[in-house]
């Protein structure tokens, strides 16, 4: 099924906490390398700084989030932080967000991608493998990096586009209910 794929913003910092409160303990574990109790859950949101960083959710018919990457960005280099809720797994949510995730580091000038994660999560070393990552375990841990080329003028141009798109989603979700 297809799903809607966009930034979130300040304004969805419930959203997006009622997203994280959803994932199981082995979830969050799998996702914050620790399961998370629901403050430190919303401590976490609340840190989130949208000027610096960028947040891309997918939504379900109804609007509730679904599956989020959070894109942080440090000297060049984009982290990324993924989860899926369990009910909307196997349908390449996670490959669509990391896709639109390259996109955005790539036009904000980010050289490299990385992704840390638990060595034993199957699905994320398949994955990151699946993207052409190098992938580094040790310890119960694992790092994937991947370097990004520098973007076409082209390929800048449909970002600043999906930017404003992503502003007039924004603005019109707020006029929406806030669901589960």
């Amino acid at each position: 099924m297809p799903r809607l794929i966009h930034a979130l913003g300040p304004s969805d910092r419930a959203r997006l906490c009622r997203h994280f409160l959803k994932l199981n303990d082995e979830d969050r574990r799998l996702r914050f390398g620790g399961a998370l109790p629901e403050e430190m859950i919303r401590d976490y949101v609340d840190g989130i700084n949208f000027d610096r960083d960028r947040v891309l959710a997918a939504f379900d018919s109804q609007f509730a989030v679904i599956a989020v990457v959070h894109v942080g960005q440090v000297d060049g280099t984009a982290e990324l932080g993924l989860s899926v809720l369990p009910a909307y797994r196997r349908e390449g949510l996670a490959q669509r967000l990391i896709q639109h995730a390259v996109k955005s580091a790539r036009a904000h000038g980010c050289q490299r991608l990385w992704i840390h994660f638990m060595s034993d999560n199957a699905a994320m070393a398949a994955l990151t493998r699946k993207l052409g990552m190098r992938v580094e375990s040790k310890q119960g841990e694992a790092d994937a990096w991947l370097d990004l080329p520098i973007p076409t003028a082209v390929e800048l141009g449909v970002h600043f586009y999906q930017v404003q798109w992503d502003a007039v989603l924004g603005a019109w979700r707020q006029w929406l209910p806030q669901v589960a």
